[in-house]
């Protein structure tokens, strides 16, 4: 992306003063490889970008819309995650070493949940769990009816 430099100073401005720069609308770009590492992009929108490959490392996604982005193979290693939307975000073979999130990205079982488009508080729930156990302590039977409508994702 040609203007990504600039996009980036004017998000900075904006998260500084909200009356100046620009909110990154990154929505559906295509940023493959991209150079990201440190970056601030907490607020931004990069809900269905195709970030493969990226490197995130140690950039700051806090609170980003990350929904249906394609992150496979992305070097997100020592970024910050926390609050940010992951719903339908695909982490295929993503290096989530040291990665800030309230979720336990390395549970294959969040992962699946994720590309699924599960809600917040059903990740939460089983963040830490095996799908076994996660099962036989949830009471919520939308939730099981939903993951068998999905053929259970995994």
């Amino acid at each position: 992306m040609e203007n990504l430099k600039e996009i980036l100073e004017q998000h900075s401005e904006w998260l500084k003063d909200p009356t100046k720069g620009k909110r990154a609308y990154l929505a559906g770009a295509d940023l493959r490889g991209a150079n990201l590492a440190g970056a601030n992009l907490r607020n931004a929108d990069l809900a269905g970008a195709d970030l493969r490959g990226a490197d995130l490392r140690n950039a700051n996604l806090r609170n980003a819309d990350l929904r249906s982005a394609d992150l496979r193979s992305a070097d997100l290693a020592g970024a910050s995650l926390r609050n940010a939307n992951l719903v339908g975000a695909d982490l295929k073979s993503a290096d989530l070493e040291g990665a800030k999130s309230g979720l336990c990205l390395t549970n294959p079982v969040v992962l699946s949940l994720l590309r699924l488009g599960a809600c917040a508080e059903a990740l939460y729930f089983i963040n830490t769990q095996s799908l076994h156990e996660a099962w036989l302590a949830c009471d919520r039977r939308d939730w099981k009816q939903w993951l068998i409508a999905r053929g259970l994702g995994f």
